[in-house]
């Protein structure tokens, strides 16, 4: 069973109920008071999981995890379905589901809105390689595909911070490197993207006014500015990733007890809040930019070698495949992106499973590659892929 973290599941009950109350999506209730849903979080979740349970009569605890299995199945279907395209021979697909079954228990293994960056990573990059092995073609079907990508990886992002932003710049850096498209092309195809990928923010922006209107209507107000996901909040107890003696441990508490000691009445999670702990990361650089600079590289170094265990035997598989550099290059720039937060913060696997998705799919993609280069096979399309 997929699980979600309490403070979610808590605020999802409210933003529930609030729906069930209202008619009104991300409007919550508390003790028969009027409240924002998912009012210190990402929206999508408190979104998409209340309207399927009401839209199936489902409890929170079924919908829960249908919602996220969903996503599993989807980015696993997806993947599948571009390998089979891709290769022919019948070994070679089923050590790619194997693969993409790894994938998937790993994702089962992240939970909560973790998995977010993985299925996004899991549809948008086999469809890229589909596309590039068709040529690069800009048919009907493939501009459909780069729209679902767009639009895809803009809905991700609400429902995990920045999940589908990564695969918004895979997609670019990909179209932009490519030989096989035209520089007018490549002109529309990011402009294509971009497009969808804005969609889900008109449509949540959309919500968001709704709410607020219904919410002034019944007399209840709230300040904008408290309504962010933490960033210095994490990045300050990140600093706890290797023992010290400055008293950070990667305890949220320890964040609370350090803005607290500066100005006692601060409100948890506001823009003061915020900006105090900003000012002890700073000072923290300032005054300790050795402990700083070994605690970086230590959570890189962690990361680096995480990357290289997901890719496991397709690194060999590299050595003889030898794809391009221009090939690599969006994969590594997207892995990099999706690699900050556990540089920031804490290198959790959860917290990079973008980074972790990219590496999977890349092994095994360079695993049948190398197979079918080594066994001479036919290719399941009959462009070159290597360059």
């Amino acid at each position: 069973m997929l699980k979600i973290m309490v403070c979610r599941y808590s605020q999802l009950e409210e933003t529930m109920n609030g729906l069930a109350e209202t008619g009104v999506p991300l409007v919550g209730m508390v003790n028969n008071q009027l409240s924002l849903g998912g009012y210190s979080d990402d929206l999508g979740i408190y979104y998409f999981i209340p309207m399927i349970a009401k839209f199936f009569g489902i409890s929170l605890d079924v919908a829960i995890p249908v919602f996220l299995f969903s996503l599993l199945i989807l980015g696993a279907l997806s993947s599948c379905y571009c390998f089979f395209k891709i290769f022919n021979n019948w070994l070679i697909r089923s050590i790619s589901v194997i693969g993409i079954i790894f994938l998937t228990l790993l994702g089962i293994k992240f939970y909560d809105v973790y998995i977010a960056g993985l299925v996004a990573v899991e549809i948008t990059l086999p469809l890229l390689l589909l596309w590039k092995h068709m040529g690069h073609k800009l048919n009907f079907g493939f501009l459909t595909i780069l729209a679902f990508i767009g639009i895809f990886s803009g809905y991700s992002n609400f429902i995990r911070c920045h999940a589908g932003t990564g695969c918004l710049l895979l997609v670019l850096t990909w179209i932009l490197l490519s030989k096989d498209i035209k520089p007018v092309q490549k002109s529309f195809c990011i402009i294509l993207v971009s497009a969808f990928f804005l969609i889900p923010y008109l449509h949540f922006r959309s919500l968001e006014y709704k709410r607020d209107q219904y919410l002034l209507e019944k007399g209840y107000s709230y300040q904008k500015q408290s309504l962010k996901h933490p960033k210095w909040h994490n990045i300050y107890i990140g600093f706890g990733y290797l023992k010290n003696n400055l008293g950070i441990s990667y305890d949220d508490s320890v964040s609370f007890k350090k803005a607290k000691s500066v100005k006692a009445d601060v409100v948890i999670y506001s823009d003061e809040y915020e900006s105090i702990l900003r000012n002890e990361c700073i000072s923290l650089v300032k005054s300790d930019l050795l402990f700083v600079i070994k605690t970086v590289f230590a959570k890189i170094l962690f990361l680096f070698i995480s990357v290289l265990m997901l890719i496991n035997v397709g690194i060999v598989a590299c050595f003889y495949v030898q794809p391009s550099f221009r090939f690599v290059m969006p994969m590594l720039i997207a892995s990099a992106f999706y690699a900050i937060p556990g540089v920031v913060t804490m290198p959790i696997r959860a917290y990079v499973s973008g980074m972790a998705a990219i590496a999977v799919i890349f092994g095994i993609y360079m695993i049948c590659l190398g197979l079918e280069k080594f066994w001479k096979l036919q290719p399941g399309v009959e462009k070159i892929r290597y360059s």
